[in-house]
């Protein structure tokens, strides 16, 4: 089993990203392109998942 790296508990705020460019559509609810870009970027970076869930 790995160590937890940083626990969160539900509803806390992971991060927040600032840029100059809009990371939503003009709807406000979807991703932009560039913003989904960024997402999948994290993920790539980091690790995400739910506590107690590993093996």
């Amino acid at each position: 089993m790995h160590p937890a790296g940083t626990l969160l508990h539900p509803g806390a705020v992971l991060a927040r990203l600032v840029t100059r460019r809009p990371l939503t559509a003009p709807d406000g609810r979807t991703l932009s392109a560039g913003g989904r870009e960024l997402v999948d970027a994290l993920h790539r970076l980091y690790s995400f998942g739910v506590s107690g869930a590993e093996g």
